[in-house]
């Protein structure tokens, strides 16, 4: 089923939820929860994490499309790597923008670009063309999943193989659906399957604070997640225990193809897991291989509380649930499209889950937190590499910073920000809710890595 986001945002119809802005709000103001996985639910340990992602990518690219081995022998700098990047596809440049469109900073590959050159490259007005989402010209670094990408291409760029720009991307679309498309495919999965104890924090302090929530009858618990059912199972088995996960939600959907989850008409599948009885579990018994059974609903079927589902949209889930969209809050890491989706199309509240509050919150944040590109939400003109600060004080938030705004009633961290959090606590008194009681996440410490061994020693499967 062929579910890529539609390029809609500007002429779907907004829903007037929506339209009311951003209100107050707090968990008690809704009676359902519903949350993303991956960089939601489930945490992932950057440091390995990354290189993981583009191991995979640079895997492929080397022994299927040719691409020489010292691509995968460069010293790569994760420092590169962040949300909120944009490639240009046709210049071949990775920039980050103001909050107005216009270009800050960029880089040619490895090599920083000076103020002069992004000025005859992109003048003083909003990037020509870019509308906030994937075009023929621009490519969005919206996730921790993207980011891997932006070194990757960078080394790309500087190998100067005589590709467009645009070839080079399309390369590594290509790399990136051989890797993620199958679950029994690719360099990706098969790393993880082997020891997702590696990548994935255990959730045990979530776990129980889901588990308070279900037994005080306050909510109603539902996971909608984009990520296939076998890689699910394997995340939530590992985070939250076997056969522990299960009972803490009311509805589980898989492969959701948000943002086209809110605006599209896709039937739900039903979704039954069963052991694989020809793929024995590895000896330390670290992940245990299923078969994935799908079901068309019947006519006049519809989804049941308890149930695990596939694809879907969320006017189908409102009606079979019998609840208003208002009464629905969302969490989730992409803010375009879990956030930015759920609200404008469906009317949800949203709540971003954003990482880097912890450690990227302001220009007066501990520089140490801070990678190449400086500040996540803000712009510091004062570090020596940011030479192409636009003069006016509009420039000093990103252009993510205002997607969170407008997208999202409250940003945490991380879930275990609203643990032990009243109900009517109000989330959103300002840009981001911090729990002073929890203590802060120190930034992901990968910087430069030769990724040689990683690569050699990812197998596929």
């Amino acid at each position: 089923m062929d579910r890529r986001p539609p390029n809609l945002y500007r002429t779907l119809e907004v829903h007037p939820q929506a339209k009311e802005g951003r209100k107050p709000f707090a968990l008690g103001d809704v009676a359902w929860l519903g949350f993303d996985l991956d960089h939601t639910l489930v945490r992932y340990k950057m440091d390995v994490f990354m290189p993981l992602c583009a191991s995979a990518i640079l895997q492929h690219l080397v022994t299927a499309l040719d691409y020489p081995q010292k691509l995968v022998e460069a010293d790569f700098d994760f420092s590169f790597a962040k949300k909120g990047l944009i490639i240009d596809k046709e210049l071949g440049n990775v920039v980050k923008l103001d909050c107005q469109g216009r270009v800050l900073q960029g880089a040619h590959g490895s090599r920083w670009l000076s103020a002069s050159e992004l000025a005859a490259a992109y003048g003083a007005d909003p990037l020509p063309g870019f509308e906030g989402r994937s075009s023929e010209r621009y490519w969005p670094l919206n996730t921790f999943f993207d980011i891997p990408v932006a070194p990757v291409f960078a080394a790309m760029v500087d190998l100067e193989t005589g590709k467009s720009y645009t070839q080079l991307t399309l390369d590594i679309y290509d790399s990136v659906s051989h890797n993620y498309l199958s679950f029994d495919g690719g360099y990706y999965f098969g790393a993880f399957k082997e020891t997702p104890e590696k990548y994935v924090h255990k959730r045990d302090e979530i776990k129980a604070w889901l588990a308070s929530l279900k037994a005080s009858g306050s909510h109603k618990l539902f996971v909608a997640t984009n990520s296939m059912p076998a890689y699910s199972k394997l995340l939530l088995d590992f985070a939250f225990g076997p056969g522990e996960w299960e009972p803490l939600f009311d509805l589980v959907l898989f492969k959701c193809c948000k943002p086209a989850f809110f605006t599209e008409a896709a039937p739900f599948q039903a979704v039954t897991f069963s052991p694989r009885s020809d793929a024995p579990p590895p000896a330390d018994g670290s992940y245990v291989p299923v078969d994935v059974a799908f079901r068309d609903l019947a006519p006049g079927e519809t989804i049941q509380i308890g149930g695990m589902y596939h694809y879907g949209n969320a006017a189908d889930l409102h009606a079979a649930l019998d609840v208003e969209p208002a009464d629905i809050a969302y969490f989730g890491d992409h803010i375009p499209y879990d956030c930015g989706a759920a609200k404008i199309h469906a009317g949800w509240r949203t709540v971003g889950v954003v990482e880097e509050v912890d450690y990227d919150r302001s220009p007066h944040s501990d520089p140490q937190a801070y990678n190449s590109w400086s500040c996540f939400f803000t712009y510091d003109p004062v570090a020596e590499i940011n030479t192409a600060v636009l003069p006016d004080p509009a420039s000093s938030e990103t252009y993510y910073k205002k997607w969170m705004d407008e997208a999202c009633d409250a940003v945490v961290p991380d879930l275990n920000h609203l643990i032990g959090v009243e109900l009517d606590t109000v989330l959103n008194t300002s840009s981001f809710f911090v729990n002073p009681a929890v203590p802060p996440l120190p930034p992901p410490g990968v910087t430069h890595l030769h990724l040689d061994g990683d690569v050699a020693e990812t197998s596929e499967q």
